[in-house]
């Protein structure tokens, strides 16, 4: 359901980043759904608030400037009113919850893990990888305790 993805992000996103504008950008054509981005993208609005940008993908013929140009204002215009409208939405429910928290969910784990095990969490190799054993340019290291390489040349900190 992209109305509820859409809010979810759009809710843990105006959490995060409290009276920071909003940037509405219109995916490329090709997902199957461009029909429906003008009104997700208005229905985001009411939760946005601050809306610095709204900008279309290209939807039109390459002689149908004036549709095209007329189109990207209309979007900016509905954005704007809805989020002028002062509205006030309730928390979010149902998908859209469910979404916001597996969200979430994914960012604590990302981060627990890049503090557990660094960088290889993101990047998927694995200590025990083969790869990580192999000697050339393309070896790879573990380290583990901290390392200062300018310590020998500037001093220890202290």
């Amino acid at each position: 359901t992209p109305g509820a993805l859409a809010m979810a992000e759009v809710a843990v996103r105006r959490v995060l980043f409290p009276g920071h504008p909003f940037a509405f950008l219109e995916p490329p054509a090709g997902g199957g759904r461009p029909v429906l981005w003008p009104y997700v993208q208005a229905a985001a609005a009411v939760r946005a608030g601050d809306i610095a940008l709204v900008l279309r993908a290209r939807s039109f013929g390459s002689g149908d400037a004036a549709s095209a140009t007329e189109a990207a204002r209309a979007s900016a215009a509905v954005a704007a009113d809805v989020a002028a409208a002062g509205t006030s939405p309730g928390p979010i429910t149902g998908p859209a919850l469910a979404h916001a928290r597996g969200m979430i969910d994914a960012a604590i784990a990302t981060l627990d893990g890049l503090a557990d095990r660094g960088w290889r969490t993101v990047a998927g190799d694995h200590p025990d990888d083969a790869r990580g054993r192999s000697l050339g340019g393309d070896a790879v290291t573990d380290r583990t305790e901290s390392f200062d390489p300018l310590a020998a040349i500037l001093g220890p900190r202290g």
